[in-house]
């Protein structure tokens, strides 16, 4: 890891990626592509797509991604049906998978659909390389804790604070309240990274279509 001044001042963190695997989902070849592009550009050497959801539970049997990028999207499972799935299904390979959700849909109450689905990050399109990297960097240096509540509006995720406590008169109701859920498999892969000697950092600004 280095630390890198770039042309408008800030101090920015080259990591190495190489170790990392991600998954990229998008009903767009052409953003596929990109972004591919893009994430092999900052390191990332094991990339995998998928067109949607399904593709990818598909593709995640034999794959085993650390971070998933994915859109909103259509097709059989789009992008909210996928995390929804990841995080609750009992099928899911990893309930406890970093996602970033990369969307033109940019509309409060959209956003506000993927945080509660449980999105670890939201990067609005278009983008570029330097967005990209600083979504994983987010991942790396800052990952939340995962949450779970019960009843009615039942959640499990990483914790944003967002997740609003149901209060009651009377006796407090436990199996609302958000308890913290240990044991996320990715937490040794961002030690390893931080950890990591100095490493160049070559990022470029590549913008990205809608």
């Amino acid at each position: 890891m280095r630390l890198k001044k770039t042309g408008s001042g800030v101090i920015v963190k080259a990591y190495d990626l190489s170790n990392i695997n991600i998954l990229i989902i998008d009903d767009s070849r052409y953003m596929r592509s990109l972004l591919s592009t893009v994430v092999r550009g900052l390191g990332i050497r094991q990339v995998r797509e998928a067109r949607d959801g399904e593709a990818a539970m598909n593709v995640m049997q034999h794959f085993t991604p650390d971070i998933v990028t994915c859109d909103w999207g259509t097709g059989p499972m789009d992008g909210l049906g996928f995390v929804h799935h990841l995080r609750n299904g009992k099928d899911s390979p990893n309930p406890f998978m970093p996602v970033i959700m990369i969307s033109a849909h940019t509309e409060m109450h959209r956003v506000v659909k993927t945080q509660e689905a449980g999105i670890n990050e939201f990067l609005a399109k278009p983008v570029s390389a330097t967005q990209v990297y600083k979504h994983l960097k987010a991942l790396i240096e800052h990952p939340h804790p995962y949450l779970k509540t019960t009843g009615d509006n039942a959640y499990f995720g990483p914790d944003r604070r967002r997740v609003r406590l149901v209060k009651h008169v009377g006796e407090e109701r436990r199996e609302h309240m958000p308890e913290p859920v240990p044991g996320d498999p990715n937490g040794h892969l961002w030690e390893e990274i931080l950890a990591q000697p100095p490493q160049p950092n070559n990022h470029k600004e590549t913008p990205l279509g809608a």
